[in-house]
């Protein structure tokens, strides 16, 4: 991967710097935007687009060369991101090569709060204009990384994120780039947006001398997490240069507490925008951010400023709807459940108690692992069906069900292992492949990327608990497809789609945003199972690949039947639980 040397240009009344990056024998160019009258504020030279560039050739396996000299401080600093990127995720470290060591010049005095109106950010500000912290000279906004806003409305969101700052008396400078889609194209948006927004900074690097990325937990809720993320605390500053420091901000604070923080700052109050689902200007009220910071508001109290901060009211039949979370990745919504959950016991709030409820129902779709498949396979009956009488004993699901960390490998009976081991797959089938997925933006996007790769596809994202595609509409795609994918960002093989595909002839592959994590938990032998979209694309599955993930996916399912058998025939306990 090879990183050329920036250059500046007007662009109208902007100014736009901008690189070329060869990556994978393609080029590409990266670019920010600002307009003219900060244009002699800007570092001109690599340091914004190095933490990005570090990390896509981390995760493409490759060694960066740069046309240019680098920060002696960010250079360092880039070398640490890269043993993080490792060990959180297995990246490999890249080599870096550039034309020596040469320090940025020297940063401004301003102080800067990357300002997006989100809880976290405002809550960071808030701080500031309460005297409880230091004190920010102005903010920048980032435009261009709203994946799934239109123009108008992502527009629209900056100028009233750019009126909330000047409201407060401070300056808003607002970044324009093309570094979302370039990191999109690469790795997944969770991993990536720290280097993006710090690049942002780094860019105006002629005014800073610190620049602020508020975060997304506390230090405490950050200690749960199996997975980092893009803006850890213990990754932010490896991206400083001599001239501008990038520090994490406030890690004390909880979702819940930086709520009514932000409540004590009415300017920063009536602007909150925390949806990101939906393409409107306010809050929708029905997606999973809306809701938990509805919540937040709920616990604290203060359920009146609900109806001005969301277009739907709070209800729990809304909560009890949302998609079925990724129990591994615990983040700000788990700290607003956990402040619930205890003031719902402590107290005798019928709302709050109702609200637990419903989030603890929409918790156990995912943690018990008894959601039902998309083609009807039901993990909790076909296990309770063989206990030794239909009306006997039920069976408990505990954890995520599948092949790896922290699940719980999912096997038939006897009966049904046979009937799959008899079966071969489906080959020479009019349908190359389907997606039958859950609807989420991931699986959105990874529908679009294989429609590129490989036309002549079916694909079906459904809603959860809607009757968007029915349970028989599955079946035929499933008996008329060759390969079935379905997204996920867990952390091991999911069990429910893969034995179902195999139930119907289809070769299965899970399409994951965490490719090194769920092969680390797989047998070498499994890995052909789980694929990201940049190995599809470097190479369609053959036959020989196709009978290779067939195999792999059987052995899985069928190991281990003789112990869960032993396991389950002599009990005549009223309940068991299965862990093998």
């Amino acid at each position: 991967m090879h990183l050329g040397r920036p250059e500046q240009r007007r662009i109208g009344s902007r100014i736009r710097s901008s690189v070329t990056v060869e990556v994978d024998g393609r080029s590409e160019v990266w670019w920010f935007e600002v307009e003219r009258r900060w244009s002699g504020q800007l570092d001109r030279g690599n340091a914004a687009f190095l933490p990005l560039a570090a990390l896509v050739a981390a995760v493409r396996g490759e060694d960066l060369s740069i046309d240019g000299p680098v920060d002696p401080l960010q250079r360092e600093g880039l070398d640490r991101a890269s043993e993080r990127y490792s060990g959180w995720w297995g990246f490999r470290p890249p080599a870096v090569r550039s034309l020596g060591t040469e320090p940025v010049g020297p940063g401004g005095a301003d102080r800067a709060l990357l300002f997006s109106r989100g809880v976290d950010s405002s809550a960071e500000l808030a701080s500031s204009v309460l005297g409880e912290s230091a004190a920010f000279d102005l903010v920048v906004t980032v435009a261009g990384v709203d994946a799934l806003q239109s123009p108008a409305v992502s527009a629209a969101r900056t100028r009233r994120t750019c009126a909330a700052a000047e409201a407060l008396g401070l300056p808003c400078i607002v970044v324009t780039t093309n570094l979302r889609d370039v990191a999109d194209g690469h790795l997944d948006w969770d991993r990536s947006h720290g280097a993006v927004f710090a690049g942002a900074g780094l860019l105006l690097g002629g005014r800073l001398g610190e620049f602020v990325l508020s975060q997304a937990v506390a230090a405490a809720t950050e200690r749960r997490r199996d997975r980092p993320y893009g803006v850890h605390r213990d990754l932010i500053g490896a991206w400083s240069t001599s001239g501008t420091r990038v520090s994490p901000g406030d890690p004390m604070r909880d979702r819940v507490d930086k709520v009514a923080q932000v409540l004590r700052v009415p300017e920063l109050a009536g602007a909150v925008q925390v949806c990101w689902e939906s393409d409107r200007v306010g809050n929708c009220g029905r997606c999973e951010k809306c809701c938990g910071t509805a919540t937040a508001l709920a616990v604290l109290g203060r359920s009146e400023v609900v109806d001005e901060w969301f277009d739907t009211p709070l209800r729990s039949e809304v909560v009890r709807r949302l998609p079925t979370p990724d129990p591994t990745r615990p983040g700000a919504l788990a700290e607003v459940l956990d402040r619930l959950a205890r003031v719902a016991g402590t107290g005798g709030d019928p709302v709050l108690i109702e609200l637990d409820e419903a989030w603890s129902e929409r918790a156990a779709r995912s943690t018990s692992g008894a959601r039902a498949g998309l083609a009807g396979f039901d993990p909790a009956m076909r296990l309770r069906s063989s206990g030794p009488s239909p009306d006997g004993p039920s069976v408990r699901l505990s954890g995520p069900l599948g092949w790896g960390e922290g699940a719980t490998p999912l096997h038939l009976d006897v009966a049904e292992r046979d009937r799959l081991m008899e079966r071969a797959r489906g080959a020479g089938r009019p349908v190359p492949w389907c997606q039958v997925d859950r609807l989420s933006p991931e699986s959105a996007r990874v529908a679009g990327t294989l429609a590129d790769l490989r036309p002549g596809g079916l694909v079906a994202l459904v809603e959860v608990n809607s009757p968007t595609v029915t349970v028989d509409a599955v079946r035929r795609m499933l008996e008329q497809a060759t390969i079935r994918v379905w997204s996920s960002a867990a952390a091991h093989l999911e069990a429910v789609p893969l034995i179902e595909s195999l139930q119907f002839g289809c070769v299965p592959i899970q399409v994951s945003t965490r490719v090194a994590d769920v092969r680390r938990g797989l047998p070498e032998w499994a890995h052909v199972l789980v694929a990201d979209p940049d190995e599809l694309a470097l190479g369609w599955p053959d036959e020989e690949h196709l009978d290779a993930g067939w195999d792999a996916a059987v052995t899985l399912v069928a190991a281990g039947s003789a112990r869960r058998d032993a396991v389950l025939a002599p009990s005549s306990e009223s309940a068991w639980e299965v862990g093998w």
